[in-house]
């Protein structure tokens, strides 16, 4: 490609000015630029940059590979150069670093010259990095010289360079206000907040347990179902005690015959008198046993301590089913008695002091919170049915006239003290590496 010329420079000169006016895309004249110089001034390669140093169009090359070797090593070696240049200049190894001098043959012939291409303003627009196996004469320097002017002017008719440069440097503020406010707005205070699983519970509910040991006949009641005082709740199956009743009655019966009779007999025999106080004691000893089973059968029929709303998850689950003394079956709530019940995992557990606002989005109305305050925060974590650990935490609602359904079910917002944004945003991160780095 570095073959002579032989026809007329100043020919070809007018040739190329009319080749670049009739230009009409950027693209297309930045190919004229390198492809189209070589009839003028012979070369073997030819390198457009822009201003920034940045590998923009290669001679003999349709598109250019971004991340080639050879562009890489222009970035590397070239690039700081062209930011520095300002007027047309003859390049070799020897301006390199010397690390870098001895891999200039690998990629390129021994002599390169740097034509800066400007606007008729004097903008810089880009710089024109030509290479060759011989020297630069002052002839060729002077010959670029006159195109360059010739490009330039090209160049900044189809960029229009004015506005080009004020929105570059309108981008340029824009861009430093924006990372100023981000590295800004990381330094101002917000509330620590955490979500928290949460339910609307009963205060201090009535547990209803069983009695005795026993199995379950029926339940009587429904889920949230309103109850008074003395209402039946469940019934224990009694067949054992009724048995055992029954027994005791006929061991009665049998007692006071055999009490009457000896009685009788003690008219006329007094060794018989010794059997009364022993029968006697025998049927006071049944008599306890009748009042006991009596009373046993009585409370196996669970009636209802105070007015209040059944909470219990499936009353046929339970029937037939087999309980220990003292098992819960159900509560009972006064339904204007409720509070927020919130699970806080370990991980989310932060200082949250008595009073600490509360917002429950219920899951039936997202759009209306419930406003709480917190009242109780558990020292201990219990073990969840989801698997993890979580602390226990109650609130007090606000507004007592607006009570929400007992059971209505949503996620708690509990805000803390208020913390830098960056905390915000990285405490979950930092706290995760220091449990793996373990400091």
């Amino acid at each position: 490609m570095e073959a002579a010329s032989h026809s007329d420079p100043l020919v070809i000169l007018i040739d190329l000015e009319k080749r670049i006016r009739s230009v009409s895309e950027l693209n297309e004249l930045k190919f004229v630029f390198v492809n189209e110089t070589h009839g003028l001034v012979p070369y073997r390669q030819a390198i457009l940059f822009s201003t920034e140093g940045v590998p923009v169009t290669f001679s003999g090359v349709a598109t250019t590979e971004r991340n080639s070797p050879l562009v890489q090593w222009l970035k590397r070696n070239i690039s700081p150069i062209i930011r520095k240049t300002n007027e047309t200049r003859r390049i070799a190894p020897e301006d390199l670093d010397p690390k870098n001098a001895s891999e200039w043959a690998s990629w390129l012939p021994s002599f390169g010259l740097l034509q800066p291409l400007n606007s008729p303003s004097g903008e810089p627009l880009g710089i024109l990095f030509l290479v060759r196996d011989r020297t630069w004469s002052d002839a060729d320097i002077e010959i670029l010289d006159v195109l360059a002017g010739a490009y330039g002017h090209a160049w900044a008719a189809l960029v229009k360079p004015r506005k080009r440069r004020a929105w570059h440097g309108k981008k340029r503020i824009i861009k430093t206000v924006i990372a100023a406010a981000v590295v800004g707005s990381l330094a101002l205070p917000v509330p620590l907040t955490v979500l928290a699983p949460a339910e609307i519970v009963a205060v201090d509910p009535a547990t209803i347990r069983a009695p005795v040991e026993g199995v379950v006949e029926s339940i009587s009641v429904q889920p949230n179902q309103i109850v008074n005082l003395g209402d039946n709740l469940f019934k224990m199956d009694a067949a054992s005690q009724r048995n055992e009743l029954a027994v005791a009655q006929r061991v009665y019966d049998s007692l006071k015959a055999q009490y009457a009779q000896v009685s009788r007999r003690a008219l006329s025999d007094p060794r018989s008198k010794r059997y009364l106080s022993e029968t006697a004691g025998r049927i006071k000893e049944q008599e306890t046993k009748i009042l006991y089973f009596e009373e046993l059968i009585k409370r196996m029929n669970i009636s209802a301590p105070m007015r209040g709303s059944v909470i219990i998850d499936d009353p046929s689950s339970w029937e037939g089913r087999p309980v220990n003394l003292g098992e819960k079956i159900m509560n009972l709530a006064d339904q204007k008695l409720v509070e927020v019940e919130a699970w806080l995992s370990v991980a989310d557990a932060i200082d949250l002091p008595q009073g600490t606002s509360i917002r429950v989005y219920l899951n039936s109305n997202p759009l209306v919170p419930v406003d709480a305050v917190l009242r109780t925060f558990s020292y201990e974590a219990q073990s969840r049915p989801e698997g993890n650990y979580a602390h226990r935490i109650t609130g007090e609602i606000v507004d007592r006239k607006r009570l929400p359904r007992l059971g209505l079910r949503g996620t708690a917002r509990l805000e803390g003290r208020r913390v830098l944004l960056a905390y915000w945003l990285f405490r979950r991160p930092i706290s995760a590496l220091r449990q793996f780095i373990g400091f």
